[in-house]
């Protein structure tokens, strides 16, 4: 595992497609937040909370199974928190992907999230400009 502080995994995010492994949240007893879709960046922990960097993967119309892994495509943006558990939104190696329910489901989730945490957060898009 790789401890890596926001500068620098945010730095990467540009530079290199990674992957990310489903959640089956509600079979571990987290919250959703409205989304269907929860990954972790395989290999990389995020210092704030001592845990996989977390990834959104919104924009599939089905639950993902818990469990598989699937290489990143596009980073569709970072919700940014002021506590350092930014959610990473990624588009995932899987048909099905729709690109208006994804902002759908963005803007639920951040409403659904903003509810239940009481932290500031705001939202950067980035998609289209990865692997540059």
């Amino acid at each position: 595992m790789k401890i890596l502080n926001d500068k620098h995994f945010f730095t990467l995010l540009h530079k290199q497609n990674f992957i990310v492994e489903i959640e089956d949240r509600v079979k571990l007893g987290y919250n959703t937040y409205g989304m269907n879709n929860h990954a972790e960046f395989i290999k990389y922990l995020n210092p704030h909370d001592n845990c996989l960097w977390d990834a959104i993967v919104p924009g599939y119309r089905k639950k993902i199974k818990g469990g598989r892994r699937y290489n990143t495509t596009d980073i569709i943006g970072v919700y940014y928190l002021a506590n350092g558990n930014h959610k990473i939104a990624v588009r995932i190696d899987k048909d099905g992907y729709d690109s208006n329910k994804s902002k759908k489901d963005i803007a639920r989730y951040i409403k659904s999230y903003k509810k239940k945490i009481p932290v500031y957060g705001e939202w950067f898009n980035l998609s289209g400009n990865k692997y540059i």
